[in-house]
């Protein structure tokens, strides 16, 4: 919702105001914006809702993930909300918790409507075959991941779609890691080893590149995790990360063999649109179905046969659940992480500080 009066034929110069000193309906509003530094938020009196239980907040901008560990260290900052901090960091952030002085901080894992997600290309190239990509299933050991690099705290989904979406369906437990079955697969496809114990198929070798979105580092030792599990059975990748507009256009084109990338999944249908075309055709029928039912009752078996079809097919490997990780005080009451990807602050009008 968006003030016409002062937007509708708005100049360059007066949207650019407008970004800065905006009309405030909302809990908080700009009081001071320091370029570079940050910015500070008053209490609105006139918010619907009524005033909201803290006076002020100061937003810090910090340039990664590192300067904003060592601010939480210092006691700078009190609230570092997810996207910033990543799992991985569990320990770090537990020293941090336990040495601070500044009252006790806890942190929040909250398991997020999104996933990692290993893509395959799907039509034609190294991995049309649906034999290939089971075997790389079989390979990837998805638990030792989880375990190696978010501390466990994380799921292995066998599908696109993960709990708690209302449209998740949990078909049953993830296959465990069997290399032996894997290269039985391969074998099957056609592929026989060859110089340097590399799969080979028609003079194709399986010298592959996984392309990566940047900006998380727990995602790249993913990525690196995948391709030592895949060279155990004879596929070769060569890691790269691209900006994710790079890659996603990348994508768009077709001309790639595997990609590591987040997906959201807190819309069934905008998650199953990108799977359109690639998979058995009656998904689409199913995804069209469910896109005109008229409620989440009549949609739910169109869902969960969708989901089947996918996880029969495989065009893609999920590698895990995304963790939204939240750093707050213990006593600022009503912080409650959302984990349909919503901001730390969707309900900052009800953040108080208990009284001692």
């Amino acid at each position: 919702v968006l003030p016409r009066h002062r937007l509708a034929n708005a100049t360059p110069a007066e949207l650019a105001a407008y970004r800065r000193e905006p009309v405030h309906a909302g809990p908080f509003a700009v009081a001071a914006w320091l370029p570079g530094y940050g910015i500070t938020l008053s209490a609105n009196p006139a918010y619907v809702l009524g005033a909201p239980g803290l006076s002020r907040l100061e937003v810090r901008f910090y340039p990664d993930r590192g300067a904003i560990l060592e601010a939480l260290r210092r006691g700078e900052v009190d609230i570092a909300p997810s996207p910033a901090l990543d799992a991985d960091l569990a320990p770090t952030l537990d020293r941090i918790a336990d040495g601070s002085d500044r009252g006790a901080l806890q942190t929040f894992y909250t398991a997020s409507e999104a996933v990692e997600m290993l893509r395959f290309a799907t039509r034609g190239g190294r991995f049309g075959d649906v034999a290939v990509r089971r075997a790389v299933e079989l390979a990837v050991d998805r638990q030792a991941i989880v375990d190696a690099l978010l501390a466990g705290r994380s799921r292995v989904p066998r599908g696109y779609l993960v709990p708690p979406l209302w449209a998740a369906s949990v078909t049953g437990p993830v296959p465990r890691p069997d290399r032996e079955a894997a290269r039985a697969l391969l074998a099957q496809a056609g592929f026989v080893k060859g110089s340097f114990g590399i799969l080979e198929r028609a003079g194709q070798r399986m010298v592959v590149p996984l392309l990566v979105a940047s900006g998380s580092p727990v995602r790249l030792d993913a990525a690196r995790l995948v391709a030592g599990d895949l060279a155990a059975i004879g596929i070769a990748l060569e890691v790269r990360e691209l900006p994710i507009a790079e890659l996603q256009a990348t994508l768009r084109r077709g001309d790639w063999d595997l990609a590591l990338l987040p997906e959201g999944a807190d819309d069934p249908l905008a998650a199953s649109d990108r799977w359109l075309g690639l998979t058995d055709p009656w998904f689409d029928v199913l995804v069209r179905a469910a896109r005109t039912a008229p409620d989440r009752a009549e949609q739910r078996p169109a869902w969960a046969e969708a989901q089947r079809l996918w996880e029969t097919d495989l065009p893609g490997l999920p590698l895990y659940q995304r963790l939204a990780v939240d750093v707050a005080p213990r006593a600022l009451t009503g912080v409650q992480p959302a984990p349909g990807g919503a901001p730390l602050t969707w309900n900052a009008a009800e953040w108080r500080f208990a009284r001692p």
